[in-house]
């Protein structure tokens, strides 16, 4: 969701073309299974598609080729930290993009119901915004 969201707000604000964003998990249960149904119609409400998505698994490589890495709860950090020490300067939360709304962390909806991914999404967006926001000032 965040991906397709960060891409898309990129996009918008016309920097598409100068920032990368990708998605993978920490512990994807099926490497290249699609999105989440209800992710896909979460994010359908907005306006994106997750359709083409697949799951992937984040490694070594991808730490060291990001300029920016941004887990979506801590738990997540935590793994990242462990797979890449030496990413740790890069490695943040995504909520820190939204810090006025007193949430640390997005909670991982995928046990949970369709408000549960409306929720995160929410949230998802109030920080895409921001970073977004923040990469087209330099």
């Amino acid at each position: 969701m965040a991906e397709a969201l960060a891409r898309e707000r990129s996009r918008q604000a016309s920097l598409s073309s100068q920032f990368v964003f990708a998605s993978a998990g920490v512990a994807p249960s099926k490497i290249g299974a699609p999105a989440d149904p209800r992710a896909i119609a979460c994010v359908g409400k907005a306006g994106l598609d997750l359709s083409t998505h697949r799951t992937r698994a984040v490694d070594v490589e991808m730490l060291k080729r990001a300029h920016q890495i941004l887990a979506l709860d801590l738990t997540v950090r935590d793994q990242l930290l462990g797979l890449g020490p030496e990413a740790r300067p890069r490695i943040r939360l995504l909520m820190e993009y939204a810090p006025a709304l007193g949430v640390a962390e997005v909670a991982d909806p995928w046990s949970g119901t369709a408000a549960d991914y409306d929720h995160a999404f929410g949230l998802i967006q109030a920080a895409t915004d921001r970073l977004v926001a923040s990469l087209g000032t330099g």
